[in-house]
């Protein structure tokens, strides 16, 4: 009977896992797509400056964003010993915290606008912070939920929040609101979290704020801000020296190219990590077997990754100008080299969970602190010099990054460059077959879709996507038994019907 129990209780938790993951990967495409889209609209409704003066003042919230919770709903997620009066000392610190920043914004906003020579930073700024006031009462609830695998309301937040943000953010650029349409669509859009998480709160989730507990949580948050600081460093400084060293307009170019390369982490890599760790620290006892994960998580994803960046390359000109506009024609040149820049540190996209799973933080602290320095100098000396020189700069940047994180693979996993080489070289292949129909394409036929560059989107990813499959049959991914599975479980599916 207990050995039944045991089965059973199994069987019932890993089907609350899947069913977790799943939500949650529905929960992140839908939101994709939302944002897509809001990206494509607001591209024609809005012009490249008035994105460049919300992008700088969002970046400039974004650093706040890091120290809003102190780390609070991660300690309410992971905390082994969650008392009431440790959720009351979280709620209590995200207060703190959250409004000290929302303070913070409002007094520095000025000299921000005064900074960039931009009145309008300042205003999308001050309606900004507006949510530091209003975020603790949602996100502590929303933390707790995720603690309870409740995934099912947390994506239904979410889901609903956003397309209550989209729909405001669109709705008011229509109307002619400029750049605050997306600040205020971002209020909006905490609002409706805030509230649709009272109407599903919790039961027993303390509604008043403690410090009984609140050394432990501020003790929590140290840690783990310092990595997020310089992580937000890494993504938003280059928008702000942009801004500063140049104009709006080469940040909103900048801006949409970033946001096109990004689409591989949004659209493969977010749900992938949420994963990765875990497994990772299941290993983390025996360095061969993280060793061999590690290699075949580099074979993996680069066989998407690679043809990705090499099609999205090869497509910049068609792809920029039909979900933006003619006005985004600019941001072509640039997308190019930030998808060469994006192909050279592809590989290593698992490795900083690695490192996180075997204890190996402070090699990611010293990484980060490399990093940041010579992006801040490399992007401080292209900015004045025009996109392509910005592209470049990020070109040798993450080449500089591939170099250290090879040398990290050596020291802390003991694995070398040619065993690294070896393993990519099927990837390397399927990326090669994917890409080479493009050129040919486009070599051929150029000029030739001036006027229906839609044709000739639709017959690139046509020919990117054979090639692609041509090269994991003919080179024999790994991930061809993966695509032979798919269509096994389709031909059932269909027979079941």
């Amino acid at each position: 009977m207990h050995a039944n129990f045991t089965k059973d209780f199994k069987g019932v938790l890993v089907s609350k896992v899947r069913k977790s993951i799943l939500l949650s990967f529905g929960q992140n495409y839908v939101s994709f797509i939302l944002q897509f889209f809001s990206s494509i609209i607001l591209s024609r409704l809005l012009t490249p400056a008035q994105i460049g003066i919300f992008s700088v003042a969002a970046v400039l919230i974004g650093f706040a964003h890091t120290l809003r919770d102190f780390g609070s709903t991660t300690y309410v997620i992971q905390e082994k010993e969650l008392t009431p009066e440790k959720i009351r000392s979280a709620f209590a610190m995200t207060i703190i915290s959250a409004w000290f920043m929302a303070a913070l914004i409002g007094l520095g906003s000025g000299y921000a606008a005064t900074f960039y020579h931009e009145p309008g930073i300042r205003s999308v700024m001050l309606v900004l912070s507006i949510n530091f006031f209003l975020i603790p009462f949602g996100s502590i609830p929303m933390a707790y939920m995720q603690r309870q695998m409740d995934f099912y309301h947390v994506a239904l937040v979410n889901t609903l929040s956003n397309l209550t943000s989209t729909i405001a953010t669109i709705g008011l650029a229509y109307f002619g609101f400029s750049y605050l349409s997306m600040a205020w669509g971002s209020v909006v859009g905490v609002v409706s979290t805030i509230v649709m998480m009272q109407i599903w709160r919790p039961a027993g989730l303390p509604f008043f704020p403690g410090l009984k507990e609140i050394r432990n949580v501020f003790s929590f948050g140290m840690l783990s801000n310092v990595i997020m600081i310089l992580l937000d460093i890494s993504k938003g400084g280059p928008d702000l020296i942009i801004g500063r060293l140049s104009n709006m307009v080469a940040v909103g170019y900048f801006g949409r190219a970033v946001a096109l390369v990004s689409m591989f982490e949004k659209f493969v890599m977010k749900t992938l990590w949420n994963v990765a760790l875990p497994h990772f620290s299941s290993q983390s006892g025996d360095r061969n077997a993280i060793r061999e994960s590690f290699l075949h998580s580099m074979v993996y994803v680069t066989a998407l990754a690679w043809p990705f960046f090499a099609s999205l390359g090869i497509m910049a000109y068609p792809i920029v100008i039909l979900l933006y506009g003619k006005q985004w024609e600019p941001v072509a040149s640039l997308l190019k080299l930030l998808c060469l820049s994006s192909f050279l540190t592809s590989p290593f996209l698992f490795l900083g969970s690695i490192m996180t799973a075997i204890g190996q933080m402070k090699q990611n602290v010293n990484f980060l602190f490399i990093h940041v320095l010579i992006l801040g100098l490399l992007v401080g000396v292209a900015a004045p010099r025009g996109l392509i020189a910005l592209g470049e700069a990020f070109v040798v940047i993450n080449l500089v990054d591939a170099v250290i994180y090879i040398l990290q693979c050596r020291v802390i996993l003991a694995v070398g460059f040619w065993e690294i080489a070896r393993a990519l070289r099927q990837s390397a292949g399927v990326a090669i077959a994917s890409a080479t129909p493009l050129m040919i394409m486009h070599f051929f036929a150029k000029g030739f879709f001036h006027d229906q560059l839609w044709l000739q989107l639709l017959l690139d990813v046509i020919c990117g996507f054979s090639g692609w499959v041509c090269g994991v049959f003919l080179f024999k991914h790994p991930l061809k038994n993966e695509i032979a599975n798919l269509l096994l479980m389709a031909k059932q599916a269909r027979k079941a019907f």
